[in-house]
């Protein structure tokens, strides 16, 4: 700025950030330099919204979401100085967040310490509200993973396949405590008879690996007609029993199972395979 009888006059400065300033006046031409003004200060403009300044991040279900923070702030980014407020969160695209979801402000930043969320999956976001404000705003995505593997779990019951009292195919989920589903697990799952007529024998492929979690049982038979349940076990994890069913095929052929080509072979009376 040209100085006019010797002073430079300044009057459309703008500044955006809060706080406490001081300027610094040189003069090129006069080789002037160094000169301070006093300090003063630049105050927050009005609410505009609701910034996260510590983002939530990748937790394991069940476990407590790190300390998330959220700021009231002006339209610059500034944290605004003056009057308090209350924030809530929700969890998008839906879910239950457990914790303490609404948090008072200090100095305008409301702090969540204990949020937790059982429910495993990607892509989930915090939208923060202050409704008093009328502003909010939305964290970046987060995911969470399943706990330890827990129990195991019929996904789909057995059933009376039709034919040959064959059991129709069925799976069992290998989940953690919350019912979320094990998609790295790789765990043997096997099935057993815990209930069913006397006499009555399951055969086939009775254990089998789980694949993303989940076992597939699509060989199994039983030897008779009647009402049965299967038991699922799979080392420490929690068994299950599945529904009853009843079998009202005809019975196998006399024979024994193939357990690699998923089949009865036929045996005459001295064990020998026929044909």
């Amino acid at each position: 700025m040209a100085a006019v009888a010797g002073v430079a006059t300044f009057n459309n400065l703008v500044t955006h950030m809060a706080g406490t300033h001081t300027l610094t006046a040189s003069d090129a031409t006069d080789h002037l330099s160094g000169f301070v003004s006093t300090s003063f200060v630049i105050g927050s403009a009005a609410p505009s919204q609701l910034a996260f300044t510590t983002q939530p991040v990748n937790t394991v279900a069940g476990a407590t979401v790190p300390s998330v923070k959220v700021a009231v702030e002006d339209a610059y980014g500034n944290v605004v100085t003056y009057g308090s407020s209350i924030v809530g969160l929700t969890l998008l695209p839906g879910g239950t967040l457990n914790g303490t979801v609404n948090g008072s402000t200090v100095f305008n930043v409301a702090t969540f310490s204990n949020l937790n969320i059982t429910a495993a999956g990607t892509g989930y976001t915090l939208q923060a509200t202050d409704s008093t404000l009328g502003i909010e705003g939305t964290s970046h995505t987060f995911n969470i993973t399943p706990a330890a593997a827990k129990k195991l779990v019929f996904a789909t019951q057995p059933a009376d396949s039709g034919s040959s009292s064959g059991v129709a195919s069925f799976n069992v989920d290998v989940e953690d405590q919350y019912g979320n589903l094990e998609t790295s697990n790789t765990s043997t799952v096997t099935v057993a008879l815990a209930s069913g007529p006397a006499g009555g024998t399951l055969s086939g492929t009775k254990a089998k690996a789980a694949v993303g979690g989940v076992a597939t049982f699509s060989t199994l038979v039983v030897s008779k007609n009647g009402t049965y349940q299967l038991k699922a076990t799979d080392g420490s994890l929690t068994s299950a029993t599945s529904l009853s069913w009843a079998e009202t095929s005809d019975p196998p052929p006399a024979g024994i199972f193939d357990d690699l080509g998923g089949g009865l072979l036929d045996l005459d009376d001295s064990g020998d395979l026929v044909g």
